[in-house]
């Protein structure tokens, strides 16, 4: 189904599992990275849509992206749903999509080839959003730029993050971590009418 995705973060102060919990109390989820590059495309295609199918001005759709990526404070953070596990020699990832009978339930997938090093000062935004795989991460010859990179590590978990400093697609965060600007876009599945 098509997903919606909130204009603004919710759920925040939150540790990834309540943020998750949290928002299946309410029958919403949390984006995949995949559908987060998606949504960072959308927003800066300036041609999206709410739930009702109005068209979104840009002025708004550019208001939003403002929030997530400019590096410059406030300090901003979002949780993505991929948690990390390595068993043996093998990288898995744990996230939710539909399945065929159209139920959010999670799966377990090998991690796709991508890139498996931190990039610090970083990779190109672009060349992410463009060439990212399947499961949203970066390709292994991801083009440098200024986007700070943490690459997936055993029982840590995704998250997006901007600051005066950097901003990061962090795929080595503790899913302990919390704070008031930690949030969540939680996205719903749109309802056919």
């Amino acid at each position: 189904p098509d997903t919606l995705i909130a204009k603004g973060r919710s759920i925040q102060s939150k540790k990834w599992q309540e943020a998750q919990d949290a928002l299946k109390a309410e029958g919403k989820f949390m984006p995949t990275i995949r559908q987060y590059a998606d949504f960072l495309n959308l927003l800066k295609s300036g041609n999206a849509y709410d739930g009702e199918g109005h068209a979104i001005a840009k002025s708004e759709l550019d208001s939003i992206l403002d929030d997530i990526i400019p590096v410059r404070d406030p300090w901003r953070a979002e949780w993505l749903d991929a948690s990390f596990s390595e068993q043996g020699e093998q990288f898995y990832i744990k996230y939710h999509k539909f399945n065929s009978a159209g139920r959010l339930e999670q799966v377990q997938e090998p991690l796709q080839e991508s890139l498996m090093q931190d990039k610090t000062p970083g990779i190109d935004l672009e060349d992410w959003l463009q060439n990212a795989n399947e499961q949203g991460l970066p390709p292994p010859e991801a083009r440098e730029g200024s986007l700070y990179y943490w690459y997936p590590k055993d029982g840590r978990v995704a998250g997006f993050v901007a600051f005066s400093g950097r901003a990061d697609l962090d795929c080595d965060g503790g899913p302990q971590d919390s704070d008031s600007a930690l949030g969540v876009r939680a996205c719903a599945a749109r309802e056919e009418k």
